[in-house]
């Protein structure tokens, strides 16, 4: 927990982003009590209403962390009616395929008709080991 502050405040400084919340679940609208989806590691928010989306690998991200991303994004529109800003995807390493990855989502739309924006970054990137 002590953890998971730290780097949401070093997150939030290097983003310039006001305030944050951990653990969002989405999707909060169906009734999936018996799957088991995760939730969100934190949404940022500044001041003029932008959000970012932000998920977490301790170490290197795999195939399925940025369908997981994905996932989160299309549940923020869902419950909200509204497009993120961003979407981070934070480890300590990524694929050399990352990049590609990145883009072919990058180049679709959610269901809002909004471009999906999502970035790779690492812990070190923030100044967290």
């Amino acid at each position: 927990r002590k953890r998971r502050q730290e780097w949401l405040k070093k997150l939030m400084k290097f983003e310039k982003f006001k305030s944050s919340r951990g653990e969002v679940a989405v999707y909060r609208e169906l009734d999936l009590k018996n799957e088991k989806i995760g939730s969100l590691d934190a949404l940022l928010f500044d001041d003029n209403d932008k959000v970012v989306l932000v998920e977490n690998k301790r170490d290197k991200t795999k195939l399925l962390d940025f369908y997981q991303l994905l996932m989160y994004w299309d549940g923020y529109v869902y419950d909200k009616e509204k497009s993120p800003d961003k979407a981070i995807l934070l480890a300590n390493e990524h694929p050399k395929w990352a990049d590609q990855i990145i883009n072919e989502i990058n180049s679709r739309k959610d269901s809002n008709g909004n471009k999906y924006n999502f970035q790779i970054k690492l812990w070190s990137d923030y100044d967290v080991s």
